[in-house]
């Protein structure tokens, strides 16, 4: 039996894809073939009795997505977690406020598009034959059908075909003065290991978008959302500030965004911290909040579940700062020495535990790490611990550059 939705995230496959009727495909491969409405139960019913067909057999049942939910019936929005707004009633909706960020939210995984697109609005038509951007059949799910909408001269449409799509890409940018952009869902890159590696070995010029990292809101076993990013060995928080900062650099590069939307960083003083006369500095990691009791360091999507969380401590009395590492790969040295003078360290990330950023860092610049070694493995004062079990689930406890690591389950 197979089940058809009629959509995929691109739109509706009879559009794209004129001429094409499963139905016939199987029937040339000689099977016997019952085509019906899924949700007409009665239907489904009686076309199963093909099983007692002397031969091979198929029961091809369509259905539209999200049935009976009318805010997303007939649309790809059902292909995760349903929405607050469509699933429960507005007025039984309780509001949950985080402590230094904004009520509206946004989405970096759209931002990074509308960005690139801001870049190439500023191009001669000869300069942007120097780009390419090419999909990998998700469009608007990362981001890039408004990079199609405006610039389809640089678009690419590609299939499921991640590792092809980004071979392509790269050898695009194999020329030092051409720029490819590709992207795709973070869980799709350990598959891509073995092109990024012959990329970066041939020094080609990639600015790669890898959406759906982290697991903030939802998680749904890592089918798209990604928890392997280190894989890549690269990293890079203002998603327009670093976009405008990276594109034209050469070699590979990593941008990671999250699935859900977040909410904007917030000043002491209420204004953004993102914007304005903010600019992103490749290797610098940010004071969002000073401490002297000690830090929390974090980025992406719990950033701002860890400001709420230090803002509270603030309130306690605890005087904890915050850190934002927004490229995750590389020792900021200054930080460095600022946070091996405070009594405690605590790294939270939704990456995975065993290739996540306070590991990496443990391991890959070991060195650096041991001159806070002693400092954060003698700091776990009893109080301190109890005002940090506020912060969200799926963080991580570890101790400087022992390998130590503890999971933090909160309910």
């Amino acid at each position: 039996m197979i089940m058809t939705s009629l959509w995929s995230l691109a739109g509706h496959p009879s559009r794209y894809l004129k001429g094409y009727d499963l139905t016939k495909t199987f029937e040339g491969y000689g099977l016997k073939v019952l085509t019906t409405q899924g949700e007409d139960i009665d239907c489904l019913r009686a076309a199963i009795s093909v099983v007692t067909h002397n031969g091979p057999a198929a029961v091809i049942s369509k259905h539209v997505m999200a049935p009976g939910i009318p805010d997303i019936e007939g649309t790809p929005h059902g292909h995760d977690v349903i929405s607050v707004k469509s699933a429960i009633n507005p007025q039984l909706l309780l509001t949950n406020m985080y402590l230094g960020s904004t009520k509206e939210v946004g989405a970096n995984r759209a931002i990074f598009a509308d960005t690139v697109n801001l870049v190439l609005d500023k191009l001669s038509k000869e300069e942007a034959a120097k780009v390419t951007v090419n999909d990998s059949y998700l469009e608007g799910s990362t981001g890039l059908k408004v990079i199609y909408q405006r610039h389809p001269e640089v678009f690419v449409p590609g299939g499921f075909m991640e590792r092809s799509n980004f071979s392509v890409t790269a050898g695009f940018g194999f020329d030092a003065d051409k720029f490819g952009v590709f992207s795709t869902f973070s869980a799709f890159l350990e598959m891509m290991i073995s092109e990024i590696t012959m990329g970066r070995l041939n020094n080609c010029n990639v600015l790669c978008h890898f959406s759906h990292a982290g697991v903030d809101e939802m998680a749904d076993n890592t089918c798209h959302f990604g928890i392997n990013n280190f894989f890549a060995d690269n990293g890079l928080s203002d998603m327009v500030a670093v976009v405008q900062c990276v594109l034209f650099e050469c070699d590979l590069r990593f941008v990671f965004s999250a699935r859900s939307k977040v909410p904007y960083i917030l000043k002491e003083d209420g204004t953004r911290y993102f914007e304005g006369g903010y600019g992103f500095v490749p290797a610098k990691d940010e004071t969002i909040v000073e401490g002297t009791a000690g830090y929390v360091i974090s980025f992406g999507e719990m950033l701002y579940h860890s400001l709420d969380a230090v803002l509270q401590c603030h309130q306690e009395g605890l005087n904890v700062g915050l850190i934002n590492k927004p490229t995750l790969n590389v020792v900021h040295e200054q930080m460095l020495q600022k946070i091996g003078s405070s009594p405690f360290v605590l790294v939270v990330e939704s990456f995975n535990q065993k290739t996540g950023v306070w590991f990496t860092l443990c391991i890959g610049n070991n060195e650096a790490w041991l001159q806070i070694r002693h400092m954060v493995e003698t700091a776990w004062a009893p109080q301190v611990q109890t005002n940090l079990w506020s912060l969200p689930a799926c963080l991580r406890v570890c101790h400087a550059g022992s390998g130590l690591q503890r999971r933090v389950s909160v309910g």
